[in-house]
């Protein structure tokens, strides 16, 4: 059977040495972000990097202005606390609520695969491999840990300097500035590609037909 790289040349379709290796380029770092699209979708000349990013350096920013524009009174504080606060106990308590759901669904499969009785010897590593699968899975996916949260004074320095979003902010602008070089990298990569395979041919259906005859 032939893969989805070769299924063109398994029907016989006119397909040129750029056409394959371009095919092939998807599984190759600079375009391996493509290797779950559809094969028709064209590679890019240029690869941009993803505004993710930049979406957040933007809020970040936006926010920082604010807070030094517009800085909110103790009051005002105390009640962002409040709300935050609820917030995160409100989500710690529903991960710990589907952490004790999965713990269940896990331990009421070991029990089933502890009492399966293996028709033969050649079972048995069988059901000691899901045993350690489930087991494992158990211990890594329903660890709870207590809740926590900082005290109210402290939340409101942190937040109120602004120290929390500008090493936030710092963090994106690495982010971003490395996605654009590593896009960079991806597109001269594919320029160099296509440009090495401008004038390189493969031998026709008919040239190959005269060999066979030869």
């Amino acid at each position: 059977m032939p893969s989805g790289y070769t299924e063109k040349i398994y029907k016989g379709d006119k397909v040129t040495l750029k056409d394959y290796l371009l095919l092939c380029a998807r599984q190759f770092g600079a375009c391996i972000m493509m290797r779950d699209e559809p094969m028709s979708t064209p590679i890019p000349e240029r690869f941009e990097p993803d505004d993710y990013h930049l979406k957040e350096i933007e809020r970040i920013e936006k926010e920082l202005k604010e807070l030094n524009d517009n800085p909110k009174t103790q009051e005002e504080w105390a009640k962002e606390y409040q709300n935050a606060y609820e917030k995160a106990i409100n989500k710690y308590k529903e991960r710990e609520y589907q952490k004790a759901r999965l713990k269940l669904r896990y331990e009421n499969m070991i029990i089933a695969v502890s009492n399966w009785e293996p028709p033969t010897k050649d079972h048995i590593n069988l059901k000691e491999f899901a045993l350690t699968q489930l087991k494992e899975s158990l211990d890594f996916n329903t660890y709870s840990c207590p809740f926590e949260f900082p005290e109210k004074e402290e939340w409101i320095a942190t937040q109120s300097s602004g120290s929390l979003l500008r090493d936030s902010l710092a963090y994106h602008k690495e982010r971003y500035a490395k996605e654009i070089e590593a896009c960079k990298g991806r597109t001269q990569w594919i320029k160099d590609l296509r440009d090495s395979l401008e004038n390189n041919q493969i031998i026709t259906d008919e040239e190959v037909e005269n060999l066979m005859k030869d």
